[in-house]
Order: structure tokens, then C-alpha cells, then sequence
């Protein structure tokens, strides 16, 4: 049996898809987690146990164990957010939660994404793939061996989803296609016009979620009295949550959130109109993911009048799910 891991690890979330080649487009699993992983012994600890928390991932990395994928407040270890995310300990323990979860022994191929103009960069596609074949050591007895690894542009992913889901015309998936992607670190764009990639017109803007976060909790910090900090939103919004806790009261978020996404999503649209000028792209879709696609949506609309706006059901998964697709050869 062939067996293929689609994995994102994002600095909010990390996102898996799993499944036997083969299987139907809307049939393989999805999970969503934190992006969170720290020593066992610097994560809080559940009351009445003298463990931490059963629930919790252990994975056991480089002679340490780990919790992984557990939500922000249960650790205050110091969260990677750059370029290079990839050789940080906590994306090479998520990645080992992530195939440690499969409950599998050997993986046929992973598929993962990197932001657009990481994905160009041929030194750091290969260091990824390194890291991530062979065999992987997940728990303090269990090693995972995986086969292949490919790595994508991220919004490849949520382009494959659309395809496979679009049940309008087909001949317009030809013409312009541009896949905008706001996450916690970059927001990445991919034009694409006859499935080709085109380079020239596709980029990476740090006008990200994790600034429209900051900036909300400022913006609540001052209406309330109390403080909050960004990842007591981030968290309220990965669980669906409508309002949070400040000065012991609960509190709705989602107005300043709107209030404080306005520049960042408007500077990050601008970079993508600017990038698409010399193109002089006839208008065509514009598919919205990731977990600030809602944020973004309205600066997209208001700049884009004449596009179609097309987003998944689950726009926070639409990019694992196109990996898997990708494999799996459902397009």
C-alpha cells in the first residue's frame, strides 16, 4: 500500500492530510493543530497529574523529549519566526508529531510547501528534503521510515484544491488563476494562467497575520484595561471561538481584528497588484486560503472588483489538501 503524508507546518498551525494512494478526494483525513512544541518540561502541567497532560504528542527529538502540537499558554518557550523556520527544533518536531500520528511505519512520499519565493530557492528545497527523508526517529521507540519527499510553492496546494472542487465552467480554470495565501508569517501569492506557474507575477509579502494579531491585541489592550495578547486571539480563532477573556470578562475580538487587518491586508494586496501590472492580466479567479483568508477577503474584493473570489470550505486546510491531491493524482 502506498501511503502519502501531506504535511504544512505553519508558524500558527500545522496542518496534516493522510491517506492510502487511491483514495477519493473527500474521503482522507485532515487534522489541524498549534504550531507549538516544547520540552516536556517546560509545558505546564495538568492539574492532579503528575504528568502533563495524556492528550499531549511526545515525541522524542535529538535526546529530549517533547510535547507537541499544544496550545500556546501551556508553554512560554520562545516561538521561531523567520526564514530559516525550517532548521528550528520545533518544525522538525511538529514534522516528526505529524508522521508520528499516521500511525505508519514507512511513508511512500510527504508532500510540503514553502513560501513562494523560498520554493524558487533550490539550495533550501533540498536541505528541507534532507531533513525530512530517511528515517525519522518520532518516538523514544519508533522510527518512521519515509521513501520521497517533494516540496511545492504553498499556494500550489490550495490551487489544486480549487481545481479538483470547481464546479463551474472548466474552460475558465485556463485563463488567469491567482492564489493569495495570508499566514501568520508571509502572505504568498502564485498567478498562474494555463497551470503554469508564472514566476514574474507570484511573491511573498510580510504584511502577515501575525502583525494584524499584534495589532488587535493593542487595539483591545486599550478598549478593555486589561491585557491580551495576540495568541490569545490567535487561539480563539483556530478554535472557532467568537469571544475572549480580558479583565474577566469575555469580549468579542472580531471587530478590532477587522480594524487592525485593514493596513496590513491593504499593503499586502498592494504587493500583489504591483507585481501583476506588467502582466496586464485579464481578470479571472482569485482563490483566497490559509487561516487569514477571511481577514484579507474584503482589501481582495475591494481591489479586485471584477475577479471571481473563490475559497474552500476549510481555507486553513486548502494547501495540505492540494499536496495530498498533488500525490495522489486526483487532477
Amino acid at each position: 500500500m502506498t501511503n502519502i503524508l501531506a504535511v504544512d507546518i505553519g508558524y500558527s498551525s500545522t496542518k496534516i492530510a493522510y491517506g492510502a494512494r487511491g483514495t477519493p478526494a473527500n474521503e482522507f483525513s485532515t487534522l489541524i493543530f498549534p504550531s507549538i512544541a516544547a520540552p516536556t518540561t517546560r509545558v505546564a502541567q495538568s492539574i492532579g497529574a503528575r504528568e502533563n497532560s495524556a492528550d499531549d504528542i511526545k515525541i522524542w527529538y535529538e535526546g529530549t523529549e517533547y510535547s507537541a502540537c499544544i496550545r500556546p499558554e501551556y508553554t512560554r518557550s520562545v516561538r521561531a519566526v523567520h526564514e530559516d523556520y525550517y532548521l528550528e527544533d520545533t518544525y522538525q518536531v511538529l514534522y516528526r508529531a505529524a508522521l508520528h500520528l499516521t500511525g505508519e511505519d514507512e511513508i511512500s512520499c510527504v508532500v510540503t510547501g514553502l513560501p513562494v519565493t523560498q520554493a524558487q530557492d533550490t539550495r533550501r528545497v533540498n536541505r528541507l528534503r534532507d531533513l525530512m527523508m530517511g528515517e525519522i526517529q518520532t518516538t523514544k521507540g519508533r522510527v518512521v521510515k519515509v521513501n520521497d519527499v517533494k516540496v511545492v510553492p504553498q499556494p500550489v496546494g490550495a490551487y489544486l484544491e480549487m481545481i479538483t472542487e470547481w464546479d463551474g465552467s472548466r474552460e475558465i480554470l485556463h485563463g488567469n488563476i491567482i492564489v493569495i495565501d495570508p499566514g501568520y508569517f508571509s502572505v504568498d501569492w502564485l498567478a498562474i494562467k494555463n497551470a503554469r506557474v508564472q514566476w514574474d507575477a507570484s511573491g511573498t509579502s510580510l504584511a502577515a497575520v501575525s502583525k494584524v494579531l499584534k495589532d488587535a491585541s493593542d487595539l483591545l489592550t486599550q478598549s478593555t484595561g486589561g491585557w491580551v495578547d495576540p495568541e490569545t486571539i490567535e487561539s480563539a480563532l483556530r478554535d472557532g471561538e467568537e469571544r475572549i477573556l480580558s479583565m474577566g470578562q469575555p469580549q468579542p475580538f472580531k471587530q478590532p481584528l477587522l480594524e487592525a487587518s485593514k493596513f496590513h491586508a491593504k499593503e499586502a494586496v498592494r504587493s500583489v497588484r504591483t507585481a501583476l501590472r506588467e502582466q496586464r492580466a485579464e481578470p479571472g479567479i482569485i482563490v483566497m486560503a490559509g487561516g487569514g483568508a477571511k481577514i484579507y477577503r474584503q482589501s481582495v474584493e475591494e481591489s479586485f472588483p471584477d475577479w471571481r473570489i473563490w475559497t474552500g470550505r476549510y481555507p486553513a486546510v486548502s494547501n495540505v489538501r492540494g499536496f495530498w491531491l498533488l500525490q495522489n493524482g486526483n487532477n
